[in-house]
């Protein structure tokens, strides 16, 4: 009779995390992993913040881990993957965050007079960083523009006074308003038609 013998294969045992916190925040805030099975050093294991890696963590043993929220991370599930074996998604860190919008989107002046554009803030999962605007696009020849309110906090608003010379070239302009804060970037963009007057 022919003998068969089978090699037991060892399957390693599924990180589990039983706790994050806090369990929200902004972006770059420490978040401490607590659970088991996560390893002595973190060597090629990973920590994913709704799929975006974490990188090189600031501390790891085998119940605890210690890694700031990576840019680009949304809320989502916190998941440990050791040895190619992912740990439980049950444990959500809210990621909180803010809205940029500006109103009117667009306006038309007449050489060398002026148009306000409303820029508001919005505060997304409890966000109240100070958020700080700036102009992302170069301006045309005798135009000018500046907020009234910079940084704001949200939920909160500001005035673009954008104004024009009578030398300032016909044509229409558009200008990219950045806002930064809380480790997070966001933009949008009005556009200005200037023309002759009438």
């Amino acid at each position: 009779s022919t003998e068969l013998y089978s090699t037991p294969i060892c399957v390693p045992n599924a990180p589990v995390i039983n706790t994050i916190s806090p369990t929200s925040g902004a972006v770059d805030t420490p978040v401490t992993i607590t659970g088991s099975e996560f390893g002595a050093t973190q060597g090629t294991s990973t920590v994913t913040f709704s799929g975006i890696s974490a990188g090189t963590a600031t501390s790891w043993n085998n119940t605890q881990i210690v890694t700031p929220v990576p840019a680009g991370a949304t809320t989502g599930p916190v998941i440990v993957t050791v040895n190619g074996v992912a740990s439980n998604a049950d444990k959500i860190f809210t990621v909180q965050d803010f809205t940029l919008s500006v109103d009117p989107e667009s306006q038309t002046v007449t050489q060398g007079s002026s148009a306000p554009f409303t820029v508001s803030l919005g505060g997304q999962n409890g966000f109240s960083a100070p958020v700080t605007l700036t102009k992302n696009s170069s301006l045309p020849l005798g135009v000018n523009a500046n907020f009234n309110t910079n940084p704001v906090t949200p939920t909160g608003t500001s005035t673009l006074s954008i104004s024009t010379s009578p030398t300032t070239p016909e044509g229409s302009y558009t200008l990219v308003v950045q806002g930064f804060g809380g480790e997070q970037t966001h933009l949008t963009s009005l556009t200005l038609t200037v023309v002759r007057p009438t």
